[in-house]
């Protein structure tokens, strides 16, 4: 069994977490990059399946 299988049977509602946090990841570098004028992002975390800087230059 993979790792990821083993957390989600202990923490089911990871699944639904980790997608929550993506999609506020993802409002929050789309607002910063058109309203609020954010040029740069550094992103120290794990690779992201979405980028932000490709998120954040999307119109």
């Amino acid at each position: 069994m993979a790792a990821g299988d083993q957390i989600r049977e202990v923490f089911p509602e990871i699944v639904v977490d980790a997608r929550a946090v993506r999609a506020f990841l993802i409002r929050v570098v789309t607002y910063l990059a058109g309203e609020a004028g954010s040029r740069q992002f550094l992103d120290t975390g794990a690779p992201p399946v979405d980028d932000f800087g490709a998120v954040g230059c999307k119109p």
